[in-house]
């Protein structure tokens, strides 16, 4: 009798499955649900996200080629500017010579769009983000060439220090604020700075008051985070002095320590703030 019934209970759990992810995700990670709630203006926004997201989405699986219709609906909208981002799957140097003909045909598409008397958006960038310490490493030319880097700080660190951050068994062991982990970055911010190269950092990590203060003392100045943590973040950061920040760490590393955050806890306890 029962072996009877698992062949319906599978399909009746499959089905489900399917229901939730045609719900949920396959109608641009549920916003259809809102519509029949939604004002006009925010029918108005969601116009202008849907593009937007699927053009994401194409990027994320197959960059740089698979934009198709959805990107014209993004060069269509009243964005100021479009920042594409590369490296989220392939991670060599080579992926933005491959988008620099993406750049082309873009270009291409805003002119006969404005050729046409349509609002397109006034600049294009092509960055890449920064998920592996092996684009550390990349020539020169690449960090010369990249409109942008964002450092994907979540990804990056489980790489870094090869632990997968999704096992809580291993992920808390290891520090942001390690020093080794710290040398890394700045290293990042002095590649970006010599060749003139916008940079910023996003990740948990930026959300986080005393490790942002870190980011920011170590050069990292555009910070992406959720925006319950902007308040208490630069609450912190508007207390402080980043070169007093910088030369607590620069202390805590020559010092040997392994991590410059008992020191900058200590510090910011001897300021009377928290942290």
């Amino acid at each position: 009798m029962m072996d009877a019934a698992l062949p319906l209970v599978f399909m009746a759990i499959m089905g489900f499955a399917l229901l939730m992810y045609v719900v949920l995700d396959g109608y641009d990670l549920g916003i259809g649900m809102l519509l029949p709630l939604a004002t006009d203006a925010d029918r108005y926004r969601v116009e202008k996200l849907q593009p937007v997201l699927d053009a994401l989405g194409h990027l994320a699986h197959e960059p740089p080629q698979g934009l198709g219709a959805a990107f014209e609906r993004v060069l269509r909208s009243d964005a100021a500017a479009i920042a594409l981002s590369i490296g989220r799957r392939r991670k060599d140097a080579d992926e933005l010579r491959r988008a620099s003909r993406l750049r082309v045909r873009i270009l291409a598409e805003m002119d006969r769009e404005a050729v046409l008397g349509r609002t397109v958006p006034s600049a294009l960038r092509i960055g890449a983000m920064l998920e592996t310490p092996s684009l550390a490493y990349a020539p020169d030319s690449f960090f010369r060439t990249t409109d942008f880097i964002s450092v994907g700080g979540n990804d990056l660190k489980q790489f870094f220090f090869a632990a997968d951050r999704e096992n809580e068994l291993v992920r808390r062991r290891y520090d942001t604020l390690s020093a080794s982990y710290l040398t890394f970055l700045e290293a990042i911010v002095a590649r970006c700075g010599d060749a003139g190269t916008p940079l910023s950092f996003c990740g948990e990590d930026a959300g986080r008051p005393v490790d942002a203060l870190v980011l920011a003392a170590l050069g990292l100045r555009n910070l992406s985070m959720r925006p319950a943590s902007i308040g208490p973040v630069k609450a912190l950061l508007r207390q402080v002095e980043l070169a007093e920040a910088r030369a607590v760490i620069e202390h805590a590393r020559a010092a040997g320590a392994s991590s410059a955050r008992p020191a900058l806890e200590a510090w910011l306890h001897s300021l009377g703030l928290p942290n």
